[in-house]
């Protein structure tokens, strides 16, 4: 069992060194239509961002890029197929020009929808066809994907729950995995159920296990779990709980690591907040490819935090989230951003992203390059959700 300490962040008491520029409008939706669940990856100077918007009638997902870090912006691609059923929750990896897509596309079964893949090996400038990953076993039907990981070589994985299609609801998790890029793709593998959480579980593959970090339900109450696999999946770790037990809910993980077998995760919690909706950000760090844990630690202690993403870059710990401090008692959220450059042992101060009054930024992404911190998300400034983007160059630290 986790020793229940709690270690608060110590903190340099200055912004960073990051150097922000002013953000950009990548979107100008007409009126009714929406941006949600942006996700954003890079390779180098190359930048790509996957999202789905709610047209009349109907969801699809779009993807644009950028050659230039950021600078200059592809028109807008609509990579779902444009019908009359809806296309969902997208999520993106790329390693240099091949971009690696799944969503959850709800034209392919009466249930709930069917995972979908597809594949561009040209920095998304073409597209190959649409690939249905393995139908659910008798009786059975999927939920969305979720993230995808990429393992050794040319291995892509990607996990999706499933549920039975009549009498008693159960869940599993599941996971399918292509060792060959995406040209062809395993059948399903069933797993726990918390891998059949896909927005609330990230997958990360990490000298020869892959990790993952998820809501668990130990009892009542929701906490954050960590488990390992060795076989992609077949077999799984026993569960160790990140955030410890209580009468309090822990949500919205997130996930990354390193390549010297160092893991990172940042949670929500509502553990010391008086607001009904909102918490903190905690964070927790495995030194030794998730052997052991660290205590958890604070990032935020106004208890307004929401929503949260994480990205490492060597010893250089990145985290953004929605918070919506300046706007008490209301709940209208601006972005917020914080750098370790010390593996997560002392911090920089809170930076706010935003300025908007009183309209709120949803849903937010970061990537991270040599020289460039990336960060994305959706807000209603114009009345509608449109999508906005927002980079910083590296300086000296």
């Amino acid at each position: 069992m986790r020793h229940l300490s709690l270690l608060l962040i110590v903190s340099f008491g200055f912004s960073s060194f990051i150097q922000w520029e002013e953000e950009k409008q990548l979107t100008h939706w007409p009126e009714d239509w929406g941006v949600y669940s942006p996700k954003i990856v890079c390779s180098g100077d190359t930048v790509y961002i996957v999202f789905y918007t709610q047209i009349p009638d109907n969801y699809e997902v779009y993807f644009l890029s950028s050659f230039d870090a950021g600078l200059t912006w592809s028109d807008l691609m609509v990579i779902s197929p444009y019908d009359t059923q809806g296309s969902i929750l997208p999520y993106i990896a790329a390693v240099g020009c091949t971009v690696h897509v799944v969503w959850m596309d709800e034209g392919l079964t009466t249930y709930a929808g069917i995972p979908v893949y597809r594949r561009s090996r040209d920095g998304g400038r073409s597209w190959d066809s649409i690939i249905r990953l393995s139908p659910p076993p008798l009786g059975l039907y999927y939920g969305p994907p979720g993230e995808i990981a990429i393992g050794p070589g040319d291995t892509v994985i990607t996990q999706a729950f499933l549920e039975k299609s009549y009498g008693p609801t159960w869940r599993y998790g599941s996971i399918r995995f292509s060792s060959d890029g995406g040209t062809t793709w395993s059948d399903t593998i069933l797993g726990p159920t918390w891998l059949g959480q896909p927005s609330h579980c990230y997958l990360r593959y990490n000298s020869g296990r892959l990790h993952a970090v998820h809501i668990e339900y130990p009892g009542v109450w929701w906490e954050i779990g960590y488990n390992f696999t060795t076989d992609l999946g077949h077999n799984w770790s026993d569960t160790l709980l990140l955030s410890p037990y209580d009468s309090i809910h822990s949500f919205r993980p997130a996930f990354n690591s390193d390549r010297r077998s160092n893991l990172y995760a940042v949670w929500c919690d509502y553990k010391f907040s008086p607001y009904p909706w909102t918490g903190d950000i905690f964070f927790a760090k495995s030194t030794n490819n998730g052997d052991t844990w660290s205590d958890y630690q604070m990032l935020t202690n106004l208890h307004r935090a929401h929503g949260n993403e994480i990205f490492v870059v060597g010893d250089t710990v990145y985290v953004v989230y929605e918070d919506a401090r300046d706007h008490t008692p209301h709940d209208t959220f601006e972005i917020y951003f914080r750098v370790s450059t010390d593996q997560g042992q002392t911090w920089f101060d809170e930076e706010r992203l935003t300025i908007l009054g009183d309209h709120s930024a949803y849903d937010p992404d970061i990537a991270v390059s040599k020289d460039w911190v990336y960060v994305v998300w959706a807000d209603d400034r114009n009345l509608i959700r449109d999508l906005f983007f927002k980079r910083g160059y590296i300086g000296v630290g």
